[in-house]
């Protein structure tokens, strides 16, 4: 282990932070119980301590000593080489100056870090690997503050790098990326996070695969939410993919979802308000098509002509019904320009001198 990695035993718990404050945290997360945290005499021993059955441990970076970055590549090294589950980051980390790098090994076990919160004030990525193995998973990430700086583009993970990401309970996401890839991302998962104003695009990249959104809430932002264009001959920007019974509000000067093609596209149960149009599909060399259903949601106070807008790609198997809008006259739900035209069917637009279905 290097210096840097090494175990500070005069700093058994950190400051201000007791043991049962922080057992009752992991509890709440549902990641851990009594005995969730491992001692000083545990990490020192460089022992696995005996587990109690279905009480994971949590590794606490401060009980390794360096700089943050340091600490944090520790505890992530240390959880992974004695077979252990969790990071908990009891406070807030700066990894500013510097990256935590991920196992090169194929297939390396999913690390979780939970509660507290990291920080990165100029630009790169929080989480990297030295290799370009996509098949390594990425950690997966409970409860935590992602903060960044206006003056930067913080990224969290290198999806070039690591395809798989898992963001869930009330992650909280200002002034940072998500994901950012000049490849592929594959089975990404956002469950219940908060995000307001990212630092350029949130998920970028010109392929996503198995792609979850699920009841979070995105919000005022001037950076695109999430972004899948490729000219790639017989490739799919955006295939299979949920979002389900999120809040996209205030993206005021780009649409917050641009895709060149999709195939089982599923957009259901959203709250759309105050956007510079919502969902937005722009042709390309690649596939020319969008297959799915677009449904049950609804649009409010849309800052342009319109709600969603198809391009000119064939559209012939992509539904879209039972949405409401309360665009003003003269605005629409829907714009096509060419292409197989979708079908559109029982809609409804209750405000603005045009209600009624359409």
């Amino acid at each position: 282990m290097s210096q840097g990695s090494q175990i500070d035993s005069s700093h058994e718990l950190p400051a201000g932070v007791a043991r049962q404050q922080r057992r009752q945290l992991l509890v709440s997360l549902g990641v851990g119980g009594a005995g969730a945290l491992l001692s000083t005499t545990a990490l020192a021993s460089k022992e696995r301590p005996a587990a109690r059955q279905g009480s994971p441990f949590g590794v606490v970076p401060d009980q390794f000593s360096g700089s943050d970055t340091e600490r944090v590549q520790a505890a992530y090294d240390y959880v992974l080489e004695n077979g252990l589950t969790t990071v908990y980051l009891d406070r807030v980390y700066d990894l500013t100056g510097g990256s935590v790098y991920l196992s090169s090994d194929d297939w390396a076990p999913v690390v979780i870090f939970v509660g507290g919160g990291l920080t990165k004030r100029d630009d790169g990525f929080m989480f990297d690997r030295r290799t370009a193995n996509l098949a390594t998973d990425a950690p997966k990430f409970q409860g935590v503050r992602f903060r960044g700086s206006e003056d930067a583009t913080a990224v969290i993970s290198n999806g070039s790098r690591m395809i798989r990401q898992n963001f869930s309970q009330q992650c909280d996401f200002r002034h940072v990326a998500a994901i950012h890839s000049d490849s592929y991302t594959q089975s990404v998962r956002f469950l219940n996070t908060e995000m307001y104003e990212s630092a350029g695009t949130f998920i970028l990249a010109p392929r996503h695969y198995d792609l979850s959104c699920h009841e979070n809430r995105f919000e005022a932002n001037s950076h695109r939410l999430i972004e899948a264009v490729t000219d790639e001959p017989g490739q799919w920007a955006l295939s299979v993919a949920r979002f389900t019974n999120n809040c996209i509000e205030g993206y005021t000067r780009v649409a917050p979802i641009r895709l060149s093609s999709a195939s089982s596209l599923l957009f259901q149960g959203n709250y759309c308000e105050h956007n510079n149009t919502t969902l937005e599909f722009i042709r390309t060399d690649g596939i020319q098509q969008v297959s799915g259903k677009i449904e049950v949601n609804s649009f409010y106070e849309s800052r342009s002509e319109v709600d969603i807008d198809l391009g000119q790609l064939n559209c012939s198997n992509l539904e879209i019904s039972h949405n409401t809008s309360n665009a003003a006259k003269g605005r629409h739900l829907t714009r096509q320009r060419g292409g197989g035209a979708a079908q559109v069917s029982s809609n409804f637009m209750y405000s603005g001198g045009n209600e009624g279905p359409f």
